[in-house]
């Protein structure tokens, strides 16, 4: 397969952490000359952290607590997991608050799962108009890195935080379907605040960290932000 798209779509879930709203989806989406310096630059350095990850084919049971004031969240994470784009502006005033990627299984693993927190002014937008949005803007994004298909599955309303959100699933197709990733999104709104919560892995893998994924999602906290 090609590795080149596959890590370029990898990244993708790093720098797409939240699409929501049609003046964000416009903005997101401009293909301007400095969005393409952008995402340039976080491939890179993608491609430079991948190269420290650890080497494990174990699956951790113990989890460390990942907490920001300033954004108001906490998280717990599995402790061989590494922290990657921490508080980093994405696209269309969009910030990644904080990326996890899972051990490698060896050496030459250079796309580990993935498990990002974004977060976005709502603007006013309701959750289903974001929710929908991002539907819209996930398969144009992706298709653009060069995804041969991106189909959305087992679309439902769900819980995060407490607070009502969508859950939003897609097979995500490489080289006319040789190789399927999947990607997870579950989206929430808190005080016209938009967050996502992401997780991305190759489909023979999707399941293997699931469990540890769901304990991620069930831990997610909305707290008191910095003032």
């Amino acid at each position: 397969m090609n590795q080149k798209t596959k890590n370029a779509i990898i990244t993708g879930a790093v720098i797409v952490a939240v699409v929501g709203g049609n003046r964000i989806y416009k903005s997101y989406f401009s293909n301007k000359p400095n969005d393409e310096k952008l995402i340039k630059k976080i491939q890179k350095e993608f491609r430079q952290k991948t190269v420290g990850l650890p080497i494990s084919k174990e699956i951790s049971k113990e989890f460390l607590t990942y907490e920001n004031d300033k954004y108001g969240i906490s998280i717990r994470y599995p402790d061989n997991w590494t922290k990657f784009q921490e508080e980093k502006k994405t696209l269309g005033g969009m910030t990644n608050i904080i990326s996890f990627l899972a051990p490698k299984r060896y050496n030459s693993d250079t796309s580990p799962e993935t498990f990002d927190i974004g977060t976005v002014p709502a603007g006013g937008f309701t959750l289903e108009e974001i929710v929908e949005a991002s539907r819209v803007g996930v398969k144009k994004f992706f298709e653009d890195l060069g995804a041969s298909n991106v189909e959305l599955i087992n679309p439902n309303k769900t819980t995060l935080a407490g607070l009502p959100a969508y859950q939003s699933k897609y097979n995500i197709d490489i080289e006319g379907g040789k190789e399927t990733l999947q990607y997870l999104q579950v989206h929430t709104i808190k005080d016209n605040q938009a967050y996502m919560l992401g997780y991305m892995a190759e489909k023979s893998d999707y399941q293997k960290y699931l469990d540890q994924v769901k304990e991620m999602f069930d831990s997610f906290e909305l707290t008191n932000k910095e003032k």
